[in-house]
């Protein structure tokens, strides 16, 4: 359950509001309640988690409320494929080919667009993701 200040900086109708005008996210309206919560609560995890940012629980700037957001519809986009790459990586894989197809794994820090509205709140670099570089 979202407890605003302890697990969240935003509501499920802020929630919502929020993704009613967001091109490209019309499947949040069909999620459930505790699908929403997860989702929302994990992003603030995840943001909690960065050692770069600095961030109260009880924040209430609209940038932060905007990285929660995000974070939490990135988490539902890519989530699988980030865990994907990352035990890839973790295991050592740093280049592999199929036929034509190549892939070249690399890090890269938390995902730019979220980082950029936290910008306020970054305190120090830290914090990487597995990236791709692609050949066809």
């Amino acid at each position: 359950m979202i407890i605003v200040g302890t697990n969240s900086w935003v509501t499920i109708i802020e929630a919502d509001a929020y993704f009613d005008d967001r091109f490209g996210a019309s499947a949040w309206a069909g999620f459930s309640v505790p699908v929403k919560s997860e989702l929302l609560i994990s992003a603030y995890r995840w943001i909690q988690q960065q050692s770069m940012f600095t961030i109260s629980a009880s924040a209430s700037a609209e940038k932060i409320k905007q990285a929660q957001y995000e974070t939490a519809w990135f988490i539902y986009n890519y989530f699988s494929k980030f865990e994907e790459r990352r035990a890839l990586f973790a295991s050592g894989v740093r280049k592999f080919k199929i036929e034509q197809f190549e892939e070249e794994l690399f890090e890269a820090g938390f995902p730019k667009f979220i980082s950029d509205l936290l910008s306020d709140s970054i305190t120090k670099g830290s914090g990487t993701f597995p990236t791709v570089k692609r050949t066809f």
